[in-house]
Order: C-alpha cells, then structure tokens, then sequence
C-alpha cells in the first residue's frame, strides 16, 4: 500500500510539473509586429465544434492583441488570421515508467564468535527488524498509442490579398483530447512571435 502511495505521489508531481514539446515552424514577410493593426481572426467551421472552436480563436486573438494588434468584426481590418487544429493520426509507441520496490530495511541478521586466548567460547545471533523503504528500483517500458497534433495559423494582408504570415505546430503524446493540449501549443506559436522565416523551433511550454 505504502508503495502505491509513494507512485501516485511521484505521477502528481510529475503532472504539476508538465511541459508540453511542440515544434513550430514559420515563415513569414513580417520584418515587425507595427502596433496598431487591425485584425480579424476565424476557424475551421464545424457545426459539432464551433463553440470550441471560438475559445481558440480567442485564445490566438489575446495572443496577437498582446503584441499591440487589435481584434475587430470589421471588414476594413489589416489582417486576417486563420487557424485550424486537430489530430494528424496516431501511430503506436512505448511509455518508461518507473517500477517501485524495496530500497532498504526490512528483516535483518547479525552474528558474531567470540574466543578469549584463542579458544572458542561461544558465538551469538540477533535478528531485528527495520521499516521497509520503498523507492525507484527500475524502469519499465508500456506500449502506448500516441497522438501526433497540429495547429496552423494563417494572417493574410486583407488589401492585397497576400499571405504575410504562415506557421505549423506539431506535438505528440498520449493525449487525443486536443482542447488539452491547443492551449500550450498556440503559447509555444506565439513564442518569440513573429520568429526567424524559414526555421523551426522546439518549445517546451507547461500543460
């Protein structure tokens, strides 16, 4: 029983502590974010989804409004940002996880002989007893499905109809619930936004 309290204390600890690795990549013709641009912002339109849908696309507008752009319904904004979301496919995997066990006490032995000028006179046993430690005695690997996850985000200039902006980021895990993961995804997108053109980065952001 101790031991399957001291596992479930580590599994806490290690979900308090959760990062997510998501890799971003970006090209863009934004050389900077020039606060005080309009934008407006819209999602894949799925009639089952479009409630979930729209706390992303607040999500992305907070995230743009931060860098000094502003969110408007209005048909004369800069920009236009599309997003869409969802899961890649699955392919099969293995999780280490770590097994428990006894690291010390537990039932113990002592002995000795003892003899006074070279001759045997006797010898002693005690057997005592300590409290068991449990900790990590080893690892063990467990097939798992894995989810491979992506977010786009488009911005296109609504004047000339060219794309300024455009990113991908992928993460993976045993998570197929994207509205579990999006959130620390679009924090790893915006990460040093706008971000070099052309390159890919990998963002550890908490869960």
């Amino acid at each position: 029983m101790k031991a399957l309290l001291l596992l479930a204390l580590a599994l806490a600890l290690t979900t308090g502590c959760a990062r997510l690795e998501t890799k971003v990549t970006r090209f863009h013709q934004l050389p900077n974010v020039s606060p005080g641009k309009t934008f407006t912002i819209s999602g894949p339109k799925k009639r089952n989804h479009q409630l979930e849908y729209d706390k992303y696309a607040s999500l992305i507008a907070a995230r743009l409004s931060a860098h000094g752009w502003r969110y408007t319904h209005s048909a004369q904004a800069d920009y236009n940002a599309t997003f869409d979301c969802g899961i890649l496919g699955t392919r099969e995997g293995y999780d280490v996880v770590p097994v428990m066990g006894y690291t010390g006490g537990a039932v113990y032995q002592t002995g000795a002989v003892y003899n006074r000028h070279g001759k045997y006179r006797g010898s002693y046993t005690n057997v005592g007893y300590t409290m068991p430690v449990y900790g990590v005695v080893g690892s063990a690997a467990t097939p798992v499905t894995v989810f491979d996850r992506f977010l786009t985000l488009t911005i296109t200039d609504r004047r000339t109809g060219k794309t300024v902006f455009e990113s991908r980021a992928v993460s993976s895990g045993e998570s197929g619930e994207i509205n579990e993961v999006l959130p620390a995804m679009i924090e790893a997108l915006f990460t040093d936004f706008p971000g070099a053109s052309g390159a890919t980065r990998l963002y550890q952001t908490p869960l």
